[in-house]
């Protein structure tokens, strides 16, 4: 736990609860509270006996869509999944949700007052390699993730983060009392991909509404059409008057919607292209807040 007077989190050592190939293991946050009753976080699964096999809370994820060296190994060698470890390769192309081999990463981490910092240092891997450092650091009312990342390799490498936030505000299912805002203007018009069956969800300008209690799975790829420089979500409870923002700072080229009866996740994607040598950093800042 990391604690103020404000916000309490919970944090998972790595390894410790969750051992999958998709997610990072470092920073992996399950709950936050605020003023010690306010819960924000919710998990992929209902059933508990799956809770630690998929997503919860703030996880984040290098790589949905490609993983580093991927394309250049052979069926049975390993590759580079960003803070998880050397994942096996096998005969089909990378899929995100398949459950890969994982042989860990050497994680370490520290615990400082209000802050915890994760380090990961990668072994060369057919020319790939990096160092990551992940602090997550509390202040007052917000939380903050500082991703430090460096190809350390002889090889460059293009790939993608963001954080799945499996939110699902003090229990509340999701349904037309919660609703969603973004810098930008929505157009369905111009998303990659649309789940959206039974016309659960509506948008209304910079706007996202639920219509009903959820009863499928729905889903929005690309909802921007053009990348940011920096970006931000901003859901809230109307009955619970409480809310979440999320602002990315660093360069966003897109914004996906997932979300379910139990939990709904805004996501916002930083590109990353790194040569030999090169050192990227990037903040994302969690608000949260009574209305």
């Amino acid at each position: 736990m990391i604690s103020n007077k404000i916000l309490k989190l919970e944090i998972q050592g790595p390894g410790e609860f969750y051992r999958g190939s998709r997610f990072d293991w470092t920073g992996a946050i399950v709950q936050v509270t605020m003023n010690e009753k306010h819960l924000f976080c919710s998990s992929e699964f209902e059933d508990h006996k799956k809770i630690n096999s998929g997503g919860r809370g703030f996880y984040n994820e290098f790589g949905i869509d490609s993983a580093i060296g991927y394309d250049e190994c052979q069926a049975g060698q390993r590759f580079h999944k960003i803070g998880t470890g050397m994942l096996t390769k096998d005969t089909e192309p990378y899929f995100f949700l398949k459950n890969y081999d994982v042989l860990p990463a050497v994680i370490e981490f520290e615990l400082l007052g209000e802050k915890v910092v994760f380090t990961v240092k990668s072994s060369e891997l057919n020319g790939y390699a990096y160092h990551l450092k992940k602090s997550v650091m509390l202040d007052n009312s917000s939380f903050s993730i500082k991703y430090e990342l460096e190809n350390t390799g002889i090889k460059p490498f293009r790939t993608s983060e963001y954080v799945h936030n499996f939110l699902c505000l003090n229990g509340r299912t999701i349904n037309e009392d919660y609703s969603l805002k973004f810098p930008f203007i929505i157009n369905p018009a111009t998303f990659t991909e649309t789940v959206n069956r039974l016309s659960q969800v509506s948008f209304e300008n910079d706007m996202v509404n639920w219509n009903s209690d959820i009863a499928e799975p729905f889903f929005f790829s690309n909802m921007n059409s053009k990348t940011k420089e920096s970006s931000w979500w901003e859901l809230i409870q109307k009955k619970e008057r409480i809310g979440v923002k999320e602002s990315c700072y660093g360069k966003v080229n897109k914004v996906n919607l997932w979300g379910t009866r139990h939990v709904v996740s805004p996501e916002l994607f930083h590109p990353i292209d790194l040569n030999p040598g090169e050192k990227e950093c990037w903040i994302r800042t969690f608000d949260f807040f009574k209305t």
